[in-house]
């Protein structure tokens, strides 16, 4: 189908839904996910959130005290913000999310793998979203694809590499400034997040199944080191 005709089509849905329909049933789905985990640090169950956001955060700046509240408030925020912008089948979170509004946005709205890509998934296991980690397993296995191509050519190595920056097309070669550009133990530092997900899940089958993206990173290691 033709993109414009896609647009038009998805354009007359939204027209034709209410703004209430779809902010229910956003949250009958982010929901499903939200509620597995209970975490408060605030004055009791029966507690009622009367102070907007803001305030707290200025109160908090001037005071200096901490806001258990507003603790407990960006814990939930942040797994908020992870199930909103992944799920087991598409492509991972990045750098400004799916809310990216600008056309060229700072470090090209791309997956830096120097360490801000990692951070997005850092809590997932701890907070019973074990299966977001798969869509991170996918990306990973998508650069591995591509990363012995890279390490073949800029190293004469076996095995898969891959660099600060990457995106969706699989981009896994220095790039950008070289003071921070690179870096290429990467790809076996994402490989950390497959393990993490078997220690958590016990999934044998997930695990042998992604054993060949982890013996490359570390084939490649080893053939750089010596």
């Amino acid at each position: 189908m033709d993109k414009s005709v896609k647009f038009r089509h998805f354009n007359h849905l939204m027209n034709s839904i209410s703004y209430q329909t779809l902010k229910d049933a956003h949250i009958e789905d982010f929901s499903k996910l939200h509620s597995r985990v209970q975490f408060q640090l605030s004055q009791g169950k029966d507690f009622v959130d009367t102070i907007p956001t803001d305030k707290r955060i200025k109160k908090m700046k001037v005071t200096g005290k901490i806001d258990l509240y507003l603790m407990q408030l960006y814990f939930h925020f942040n797994r908020y913000l992870l199930i909103s912008s992944m799920r087991d089948t598409s492509l991972p979170a990045n750098l400004q999310g799916i809310w990216c509004n600008k056309l060229q946005p700072a470090w090209n709205c791309d997956y830096h793998t120097n360490i801000n890509l990692q951070m997005n998934f850092w809590p997932v296991e701890a907070v019973n979203l074990g299966e977001l980690h798969l869509s991170l397993t996918n990306f990973i296995e998508m650069l591995s694809n591509a990363g012995r191509k890279t390490a073949k050519v800029q190293y004469h190595a076996h095995g898969w590499v891959s660099h600060t920056i990457t995106n969706v097309w699989g981009f896994t070669s220095p790039g950008e400034e070289p003071q921070w550009g690179l870096p290429l133990a990467t790809g076996a530092w994402l490989c950390r997040h497959i393990w993490e997900h078997y220690l958590y899940s016990t999934n044998v089958t997930y695990l042998r199944n992604n054993y060949g993206i982890i013996k490359g990173a570390a084939e490649f290691l080893l053939d750089w080191l010596v």
